[in-house]
């Protein structure tokens, strides 16, 4: 399908996705190319992959510390799962000597990036136009000639409203992690 095709060019995401999909298969084989993606994917700095590998090795008591060192890998690409995973293991001394100073640093910067995914999309929908689909009343006819969509009249001052303020978002955001 669509995930073989990207994953066969080297997309580390497509490699990934079709490693979980191989991962659940009855066929061994299939099962073996799993594993091979998620290394491929993880190697070429896929930060699901990463977390995903690394937490297979992490129930792994030969390879606990390789799952650890992975995980916090892709926290350290920022990913969110990763970062509050890696907090986790520092709070809890597990498998690590346990460091609150570094867990809280993890949670900090995971609940930020959090907030940052929130605040944009709760903005970006705040400013979009809510469509309105004009219906024909039973007995009439459309006019011809006209459409459903509607002209885009005053679109683009809610473009300049909604970019000034994923600015300003983005400068505070930016303080914050100074």
């Amino acid at each position: 399908g669509m995930f073989e095709l990207a994953a066969k060019q080297g997309h580390p995401e497509a490699m990934y996705e079709l490693a979980l999909i191989y991962e659940k298969s009855e066929n061994d084989m299939e099962k073996m190319k799993a594993d091979s993606l998620l290394q491929e994917s993880s190697n070429a700095g896929c930060s699901n992959a990463l977390l995903h590998l690394g937490n297979k090795y992490f129930k792994d008591p030969q390879q606990k510390e390789n799952g650890i060192k992975l995980i916090e890998k892709a926290a350290n690409a920022n990913n969110i799962d990763a970062l509050k995973e890696i907090a986790r293991i520092y709070r809890d001394g597990d498998g690590v000597p346990a460091d609150s100073d570094k867990a809280d640093d993890y949670s900090q910067i995971a609940k930020q990036l959090s907030g940052e995914h929130v605040m944009t999309d709760m903005l970006a929908s705040a400013f979009v136009p809510k469509k309105k689909k004009k219906k024909a009343l039973f007995g009439q006819k459309k006019k011809k000639g006209s459409s459903d969509v509607p002209k885009p009249k005053k679109s683009w001052y809610i473009n300049i409203i909604k970019n000034f303020f994923l600015k300003q978002l983005n400068k505070i955001f930016f303080l914050i992690k100074k």
